[in-house]
Formats: structure tokens, C-alpha cells, sequence
């Protein structure tokens, strides 16, 4: 069934992990999302992977609170879990097929206190101080714009002691991404990886990463952009979860990716 759903190889592999888990799979989803939007494994995987698995991991991360923003919220696996224990979410997100199917979601589990808008990073719909708790799932890499500009724009609308959490990239992803593209056909894929080498090559002479974000980089642009960090691990220590991250923690002995649980410098 797995293979009916996802046809890339690449999200299968990154399901493989959790398809022992029956707590959390959801076929029911997954099926919705590939009916909603049929060429998107990505959002397909992250819906197979179950919302209860999601709202683990936020309860963990995040006390309950009034408003709950998902930055680059996709098709809204994160927004609609945390629905359960915010009195109000929003997820924005600038792909408006994503947002559709998100919309489409909401309704299907009639999930009444999560609403979706088409918005910029850099110009979020929201009025200063009045965030509890902030999620930027593997989003910050795609922004186009200058990641200070963002993160100070994320801090402007956080109330003071609020919390916001982090997930990016690490180099170990590109050697992933290295690996799968050498044994494959397929001529995206040769061609995504190409942008990540090329922008990869651009880092090497100043210019900032696309493709990934070390953990010296991520702590400079937090300094300066006005917020404190508060945890930084592979994904899933931050709270101490006995939960199989989404991505793996380390690829040839590079991080994969990291964590950060950051709060606003009062």
C-alpha cells in the first residue's frame, strides 16, 4: 500500500523508519493527501506518519497556549495537530497547491480554530507580540531572503517568553542527497541536485548556505537578530522524546540536521 501512495523512492525511504510504528501510521491520511494532491509524496509521507505522531512532539516542545504560527506549514500536518492544544493556529505558508490541500484537510477532520494564508516569511499576517509558540519546520533553507531579516520578523510578532522551534539541514544532507542522486535516472533529480552543489559551491566563497545551515551559522543570525537560544540537538532530544525523528541524525558521520529551541531576547 506504501507503494501505491508514495511512488519516489527517496520519501519511502525516509517512511522506512516508521512503518513498524502502527501507534502513529496513518493509511486514512495519507490516502486523503494522495486523493487531495497526487503528485506531492512529500506531503503524502508526512501525513502517512500520523497526526498523533506530530502532536507527540509538540506537547513536548510547546506548553499549551493561545495562538501557535507554523512558518512554511506545507500542507498543515504540524498546524492541524497543534489545533488540539492552541486555541488558535495559523499556518502560512507562499505554495498555494499546499494550501489547498491544508484547507481540504482542516475540513475533512473538521478542525474549526486552524486557518491557512498565502503570506511571506518576511511579512507575516499578524500584529507584534501576540505568538505563543512558533514552528519552522525544514522551511528556513528555501527562504529567499536574508535569514536575519526573517528570524527578527519571526521575533516581532513572538510574545515576550514565548518559544520557537527550529528545524534545518545540516551538511550531512548533502552527501544524502549526493548518494541518492548517483543511483538514480531520474533527470530532476539530477537537476535538484545540481542547484544544491552549485549553491553549495557559492557558500565556499561567502556567499550564505541554501542548501544547509551549520550549527555556528544558525547561532550567529539568532544572536543578531534578538533571540536567545535555549536547546540544540538532533531532532528529537529537545524534550527527550522516545520518538523516531523524521530524518535520520547523522549521515557518514555528519549531521543530517539539528534542532533549536529559541525564545525572544527581552
Amino acid at each position: 500500500m506504501i507503494e501505491e501512495l508514495i511512488t519516489d523512492p527517496t520519501f519511502r525511504q525516509l517512511l522506512k523508519p516508521h512503518l513498524d510504528n502502527a501507534q502513529f501510521l496513518s493509511l486514512e491520511l495519507g490516502k486523503l493527501v494522495k486523493e487531495y494532491s497526487p503528485d506531492d509524496d512529500f506531503s503524502v509521507a508526512q501525513y502517512l506518519l500520523g497526526l498523533e505522531y506530530y502532536k507527540k512532539r509538540l506537547h513536548a516542545i510547546f506548553p499549551p497556549g493561545q495562538l501557535f504560527l507554523d512558518v512554511g506549514c506545507g500542507a498543515g500536518n504540524w498546524s492541524l495537530s497543534a489545533a488540539s492544544f492552541f486555541q488558535q493556529v495559523v499556518g502560512v505558508d507562499l505554495r498555494e497547491d499546499r494550501l489547498k490541500v491544508a484547507t481540504r484537510m482542516a475540513s475533512s477532520i473538521k478542525c474549526s480554530n486552524v486557518r491557512f494564508e498565502s503570506a511571506s516569511a518576511l511579512r507575516l499576517p499578524l500584529d507584534s507580540g501576540v505568538v505563543d509558540a512558533l514552528l519552522c519546520y525544514n522551511v528556513l533553507q528555501f527562504i529567499d531572503h536574508p535569514h536575519r531579516l526573517v528570524l527578527s520578523e519571526m521575533r516581532r510578532v513572538m510574545k515576550p517568553g514565548g518559544l520557537a522551534y527550529f528545524w534545518v539541514p545540516d551538511i550531512g544532507i548533502i552527501l544524502y542527497y549526493l548518494r541518492q542522486t548517483f543511483g538514480s535516472r531520474s533527470v530532476a533529480q539530477w537537476r535538484n541536485m545540481s542547484r544544491i552543489l552549485g549553491r553549495a559551491f557559492l557558500s565556499l566563497f561567502g556567499f550564505r548556505p541554501i542548501s544547509w545551515m551549520n550549527q555556528n551559522y544558525m547561532l550567529n543570525i539568532c544572536q543578531r537578530s534578538g533571540w536567545d537560544v535555549k536547546g540544540v540537538g538532533s531532532e528529537c532530544s529537545i524534550g527527550n522524546l522516545d520518538l523516531k525523528p523524521i530524518f535520520p541524525p547523522e549521515y557518514a558521520r555528519f549531521p543530517f540536521g539539528r534542532e533549536y529551541l529559541l525564545s525572544p531576547r527581552s
